[in-house]
């Protein structure tokens, strides 16, 4: 036995092989075991499936690899189920794995697999939609207890319209790396799988990816016949999105959404930092979150409390519905954006406003902020006791001036009448501006107010 363990290449298929086909290969491969590193290369042709069980290795860094001859992935198609059952170390290179139609079965099914790898290989069925209740195009189970597994898909193409991956357990990182995926993703039963998306193209028919995704890096992803928004969580990072998303992300990192874009029931708090939000952008019950250098292009709803917002671009609207504890500092308003705080209680300072307005808030800081020019610009407060301080030291007398002027607008409940606090008269229930007065520097063309 040990004399004959192989080592080296052999060929399949074809005219005088080694073995006339991969059937005949891995039984010798589980009989003699390997005495270092095996290739199979396959000559062009059609095969039938094989399973691969657990084969003898002289050494851990022993691999064996079944792939094309003339590494055209097109030229040996391989038809029937291909089972991997607790195989350490075999990679599947430039193959084409074409599901029968009206398949029933698993094409390709990857049970408690470990360092084994599926690379520049074609993996699809066009009708898809016959597969048991447990079974599906690629099945992956990994074990629920012992040692972590790794398993990974580089540089393949896997499309099934339905049932295209199905994965269950608990112990196994399952990497797509490079990889154009069409179709659907999900557990057969409640599953831990963590499954990592780098550098893919995605295309999903289905609507929910909650609980099926660790993480997803430089990846394109779309939907195509999903009426509502896609449900995906997992650490998101560097990302495009051309569809809407529905997160659950605790990380939302560098992404590129050209739709709306929805944070929800987030349990812990969000980061999202670096991120270019196309469209309108909203945030429910996720709350404490943390938004840092976005750009924010469509209209953004806050429905949450205790956010941290800072150093980010609004080109449009931005609405605090409700909540407090809001702290938004150094960002940059443009001039047609409203900032509009509805019950909501915040510190603001040192952003670049265009128009302001805030409703009943029990408690508001605002200091050190630059009002851009607007069409007009107002700050209207309506409601009680909102402080709006800042003063600075503008002139070699020291006078005090407020170095950002603005009208403060009071409405009262019933209507939209307001006056001007110009002077330092007293007035009932009024906001206060530094030093309690306004500097006008006004100009010798129309000034509108």
């Amino acid at each position: 036995m040990l004399n004959a363990q192989l080592q080296g290449d052999y060929t399949v298929g074809g005219e005088n092989p080694d073995f006339v086909d991969i059937s005949h290969a891995v039984s010798i491969l589980q009989y003699q075991g390997i005495n270092g590193p095996v290739r199979f290369l396959v000559r062009p042709g059609n095969y039938g499936g094989f399973t691969v069980f657990t084969f003898m290795n002289a050494t851990n860094q022993d691999t064996v690899t079944i792939q094309a001859e003339n590494e055209i992935a097109s030229s040996v198609i391989i038809e029937g189920r291909i089972t991997l059952n607790g195989t350490n170390r075999l990679k599947l290179h430039k193959l084409t794995l074409a599901d029968q139609v009206n398949a029933s079965y698993a094409k390709l099914s990857l049970i408690n697999t470990n360092h084994c790898l599926i690379s520049h290989c074609e993996i699809s069925n066009p009708s898809g939609g016959n597969y048991g209740t447990d079974e599906a195009m690629i099945k992956i189970s990994a074990p629920w207890e012992g040692t972590l597994l790794k398993l990974t898909f580089s540089h393949c193409l896997i499309h099934s319209p339905e049932k295209t991956i199905y994965h269950t357990g608990r112990k196994s990182n399952l990497y797509f790396n490079n990889c154009s995926i069409y179709g659907q993703i999900s557990s057969l039963t409640i599953s831990y799988i963590n499954i990592i998306f780098n550098q893919c193209n995605l295309t999903f028919n289905q609507d929910d990816l909650l609980d099926v995704i660790t993480a997803m890096n430089g990846s394109v992803v779309s939907t195509v016949n999903v009426p509502y928004a896609l449900f995906i969580d997992g650490e998101l990072t560097g990302n495009t999105f051309n569809c809407n998303v529905d997160c659950d992300s605790w990380l939302i990192h560098n992404n590129i959404f050209n739709e709306n874009f929805v944070s929800s029931q987030v349990t812990i708090p969000v980061r999202i930092f670096g991120n270019t939000f196309k469209k309108e952008f909203q945030t429910i019950f996720s709350h404490s979150a943390h938004l840092a250098g976005n750009n924010f292009f469509g209209s953004c709803r806050i429905n949450a409390d205790n956010y941290r917002i800072w150093n980010n671009f609004f080109y449009s609207s931005v609405l605090f519905t409700h909540g407090g504890g809001h702290w938004i500092a150094h960002n940059n308003f443009h001039r047609n954006s409203t900032l509009d705080l509805l019950y909501a209680d915040a510190t603001i300072y040192n952003n670049n406003l265009g128009k302001l307005y805030i409703l009943y808030p029990s408690y508001d800081q605002l200091y050190n902020n630059n009002f851009v020019c607007g069409n007009p610009d107002s700050v209207s407060f309506a409601g009680k006791n909102p402080s709006f301080y800042d003063p600075a030291y503008i002139d070699e007398s020291n006078d005090l001036h407020a170095t950002n002027p603005a009208l403060i607008r009071k409405a009262s409940g019933l209507f939209p009448l307001y006056n001007l606090d110009i002077d330092s008269t007293e007035r009932q229930d009024i906001p206060s501006i530094g030093a309690n007065e306004i500097c006008l520097d006004l100009i010798t063309d129309t000034v509108r107010i």
